[in-house]
């Protein structure tokens, strides 16, 4: 059975999704996220500016777009086909291993993201990624242009920004799920109700919060999507060094001896 390693026609779409994205930047169609601009908030007690950054993000990559979520409550979260994700990753591995520019496409940062069934991002309205004020840069080092009328592709991974639009012609998405209205889950409001206690107030209480508003939350899909991953994400940033590591550690040593 062949691989996306092997795949000639993948190498041949990842050649072409690289000249589209880079024809995009080139013409300040695409943004990076100014990380100092993200809002000073929360996920597990723990800075959301760290959990997004690559060598976490890449680890827990559906958890990073509910990461980024927080930010944004009033975002649709898509879930897609990662068949063109994929395939450019793959190749990336292969041949974009020395390109560490920001701006690549996929740069070096990202050559251990593991080949993964569906893909997560976010879709914003520009009203209210204005409201927030949260920065993007282009490849010329101008400021990204946000037009409140329009909805943009926010990418957890990446950090890029693009028009919807843009995306869509890019990737050609084949959406499985879209989650439009975040307030609804029960888990998103209980993570998103702990936002702003920061790692020194964050206890043992909190996280059993979060698992139990998982437990037997199956009402929506929403809910079913977070109760599959929560646990997974739990485990990774119990094995993940960061800054709230202890007690990942803790709570998992307890949750077995219960």
């Amino acid at each position: 059975m062949s691989t996306y390693f092997e795949s000639t026609d993948n190498t041949k779409n990842f050649n072409n999704y690289t000249k589209l994205l880079t024809k995009a930047m080139d013409n300040g169609q695409i943004g990076i996220l100014d990380w100092k601009t993200l809002p000073n908030i929360c996920m597990y007690g723990i800075n959301i500016t760290e959990l997004l950054t690559p060598y976490i993000s890449c680890s827990r990559l559906q958890m990073s777009a509910m990461t980024l979520a927080l930010a944004f409550p009033r975002a649709s979260v898509f879930v897609v086909q990662s068949d063109r994700h994929t395939s450019i990753l793959a190749e990336m591995l292969i041949f974009k291993r020395n390109d560490s520019s920001s701006f690549s496409p996929f740069s070096n940062q990202y050559c251990h993201v593991p080949l993964m069934d569906n893909y997560t991002y976010l879709e914003v309205k520009g009203k209210d990624l204005l409201e927030k004020n949260i920065k993007f840069t282009t490849k010329n080092h101008t400021e990204f242009e946000i037009d409140e009328n329009q909805v943009y592709v926010l990418d957890a991974l990446t950090k890029q920004i693009m028009n919807q639009t843009l995306y869509y012609s890019i990737y050609k998405p084949e959406i499985v799920l879209i989650f439009d209205n975040l307030s609804r889950s029960s888990i998103y409001r209980t993570l998103y109700t702990q936002k702003n206690t920061a790692k020194s107030e964050y206890t043992f209480e909190h996280l059993s919060q979060v698992v139990r508003s998982c437990i037997n939350c199956y009402d929506l899909p929403i809910n079913k999507f977070l109760t599959s991953f929560i646990g997974q994400d739990i485990d990774k940033l119990s094995k993940i060094p960061n800054s709230n590591q202890r007690l990942f550690e803790d709570f998992l040593v307890y949750e077995h001896n219960v």
